[in-house]
Formats: C-alpha cells, structure tokens, sequence
C-alpha cells in the first residue's frame, strides 16, 4: 500500500517572518513556526507520497552541484515527520 500525504491546512493562518512562516491554528490556539523546507512541504505534499514531495523539492533547488539529493531526503522525512506530529499533514493509506 501506498502512503499518501493530506494537507491539513484548514482553519489555519499564516504569517511569513524572513525565512520562517509562524502557522497558528485556530482550533487548537497553537503557534508552529517553519523553516523554508517544512514550508515548501506543506505546500507541495497534498495527494502525492513522500518519494514524490521530496523529488519534487529536490528539482526546485538551483544548486544541484552543491547538494547532494541523500541529504535533501533526510531533511525532508524529518519535516514531514514534524510537521505529522503537529497535525499539519496526515499520513493515509491508499
């Protein structure tokens, strides 16, 4: 089975500040504060897998000579770890 990313990007509002986006969430009364790779993530996961999120951010960089895809993925499980544990993306099963 697949695991499919589902934004939960309702009743939330955002603010940027430099390179970081402070999320609140109204239903919860909670401050989230994300860096520029768990927001490009929350943008681009709706419907697709992680593989696919994470290529996805990959092609987007400029600098591909100077960095390396291995070290992108890690990065990128982590946020979308974090961002899992703060209900802001749900795991499904397809």
């Amino acid at each position: 089975m697949k695991k499919i990313l589902k934004s939960n990007t309702n009743n939330l509002v955002s603010q940027v500040q430099g390179d970081k986006v402070i999320i609140r969430s109204n239903e919860k009364n909670t401050l989230i504060v994300l860096n520029e790779t768990a927001k490009m993530l929350l943008q681009i996961c709706n419907g697709k897998t992680a593989e696919e999120a994470i290529k996805e951010l990959y092609e987007m960089c400029l600098d591909k000579e100077t960095i390396i895809y291995d070290e992108v993925e890690k990065d990128c499980l982590n946020a979308l770890k974090e961002l899992e544990e703060a209900k802001l993306i749900s795991i499904l099963e397809e």
